[in-house]
């Protein structure tokens, strides 16, 4: 598995002594509280400051003492190393996991290359065996059946053929 977990992007500079504006990728908020350090990209930053505001995360890092130096870190991944974050519950997931599973549906087998957030539904993409792509939503009422561990992930093929797109 990765060593470091993508939790979010910075979208934005706020206010004039570097602060940051992320728009993280998790449900769980308040973890970004607790954070030491944070890769930004590949370079890893002291936290000296958090908040939250709304849907939100504010982070104020050591060394990003402009609103320029903030502003170039805009559009990048906000990273933290696995070993950091608090442990997922049994069934619980990161959605990084899913990517490199190996996926079989009925007709239909590949590898997990992507996980798109788009709002209403994660997007599962599949780089077919026999070529092309099959995206579909992370629904479970497709019959999901992941296995982390194992890196393989199955779906009823009748489901998913209701609202698998197919490249």
């Amino acid at each position: 598995m990765e060593k470091l977990i993508s939790l979010g992007q910075v979208i934005k500079s706020r206010g004039l002594k570097g602060e940051i504006k992320i728009k993280p990728w998790t449900a769980d908020l308040k973890q970004f509280l607790n954070f030491r350090e944070v890769f930004i990209g590949t370079t890893l930053f002291s936290v000296l400051g958090a908040s939250i505001s709304g849907d939100f995360i504010y982070l104020k890092l050591d060394g990003i003492e402009s609103l320029e130096a903030a502003e170039k870190l805009k559009g990048k991944d906000v990273c933290i190393e696995r070993k950091n974050l608090k442990n997922a519950k049994k069934e619980e997931y990161f959605l990084a996991d899913l990517i490199g599973c190996k996926f079989k549906s009925g007709e239909y087998k590949g590898l997990v290359i992507d996980v798109h957030q788009y709002g209403a539904a994660d997007v599962i993409e599949v780089k077919l065996d026999g070529g092309g792509k099959l995206l579909f939503p992370h629904l479970m009422k497709l019959g999901l059946r992941i296995d982390i561990e194992g890196k393989i992930i199955e779906a009823d093929s009748d489901k998913l053929k209701s609202v698998a797109v197919i490249n």
